[in-house]
């Protein structure tokens, strides 16, 4: 087949392009830093790249939303630690008022700092972190108390993913740990009925209600257990969380980042072949163009 100077040009040019595209293709990755400009230019390594941003992604949701819970967690359990110093002063003036000693004058008085100490647990019932209240359960945009002590919170418990598919409690049944709802003791109405006690002057009354008191403290000591086993949680989601999406990250960078040593000396290879090419394309013509003269 004789091969015409058409043939030849079109041979150099196909040649010629392909060079430059290889040159533009690492001046790309060098200028950009990625190997993966479109994912056509490695589709395995383009699907790596969308599932390990989607997992980056997700870890660190999980790590900003157990971060906020974290906080929340600790908040409550300083406030469940003073409702625990409330009920502590409660129990102190219930022995000291039992003894014969004091008068009804003393009883009395005493009673009125109980009525304080109830105000006091309300409000601590009621703590609230950006306008959210920790202790209704999932309804959390109300005071989960009224001035009462009843409760107008919720059954339901809020749950966090704390890994992928995994979701742990946040958020306590203040219900059953404050209101004893299922057979345990009304913190708040032992508070109500030593008062009323106190009022009545007689060592005896007070004494009935030490029971309710020691039961009180114990509620409010697995309250704060329930709590710090939610605090370690949401700790541990948070740094696990952070490991998992700094190796999905490098999982991301390892399939679409470029290797700047590798493809700078890719592209001097590349620029050699485009030079080659031209100059072999170039003296192909030339010769060819003698020969036509001569």
């Amino acid at each position: 087949m004789r091969i015409t100077d058409k043939m030849m040009f079109e041979r150099g040019n196909v040649s010629t392009a392909s060079a430059r595209e290889r040159v533009s293709d690492y001046q790309n990755q060098l200028s950009t830093g990625l190997r993966i400009q479109h994912p056509g230019d490695d589709p395995a390594a383009a699907s790596a790249i969308v599932g390990g941003s989607l997992t980056q992604a997700r870890y660190d949701a999980i790590v900003k939303t157990a971060s906020k819970a974290e906080n929340d967690a600790t908040t409550a359990d300083g406030a469940i630690q003073s409702m625990t110093d409330l009920v502590s002063r409660a129990k102190q003036l219930a022995v000291q008022m039992s003894n014969d000693t004091y008068t009804a004058s003393d009883r009395q008085a005493a009673g009125q700092e109980i009525d304080g100490l109830s105000r006091q647990m309300v409000a601590l019932l009621n703590t609230s972190v950006g306008g959210r209240y920790l202790f209704g359960g999932t309804k959390d945009n109300a005071p989960p108390f009224d001035a009462a002590g009843n409760y107008t919170g919720d059954a339901n418990v809020k749950q966090l993913e704390v890994a992928p598919g995994v979701l742990e409690n946040a958020s306590l049944r203040m219900d059953i740990l404050v209101k004893g709802v299922g057979g345990g003791t009304d913190i708040l109405g032992a508070l109500k009925n030593l008062s009323t006690a106190m009022a009545t002057g007689t060592s005896g009354a007070i004494q009935s209600v030490m029971g309710s008191l020691d039961a009180s403290t114990s509620q409010l000591g697995t309250a704060i257990a329930q709590n710090g086993v939610m605090i370690s949680s949401f700790s541990s989601a948070q740094s696990l969380g952070q490991l998992a999406s700094q190796q999905a990250q490098k999982g991301v960078s390892d399939a679409g980042d470029t290797d700047p040593f590798s493809a700078a000396s890719s592209l001097a290879e590349a620029s050699q072949a485009l030079q080659a090419s031209l100059a072999a394309t170039a003296q192909g013509f030339k010769l060819t163009l003698l020969n036509f003269m001569t």
